[in-house]
């Protein structure tokens, strides 16, 4: 390999590494735009099942009331 052709072969290389580079920066930059929009209904949900979770024992903890039993009439 001939001076010149390395040097070709290194800017070559350089170039590509920058836009390997720079292609992955677009596309970290896409998922944390992602990442963003979906933050506000992921905590939502966290916070809605959060509530849900804290209410149910109380919920269970009231006593269940028996159907009233009816006494069968003599015939």
């Amino acid at each position: 390999m001939d001076k010149s052709t390395q040097v070709l072969f290194l800017i070559c290389l350089g170039y590509n590494y920058c836009n390997f580079i720079s292609c992955i920066c677009a596309m970290l930059k896409k998922i944390l735009l992602v990442l963003v929009i979906l933050a506000p209904s992921a905590l939502y949900l966290y916070i809605v099942n959060r509530e849900d979770k804290t209410e149910a024992p109380a919920e269970q903890m009231v006593p269940a009331s028996n159907p009233p039993e009816y006494q069968t009439p003599d015939h």
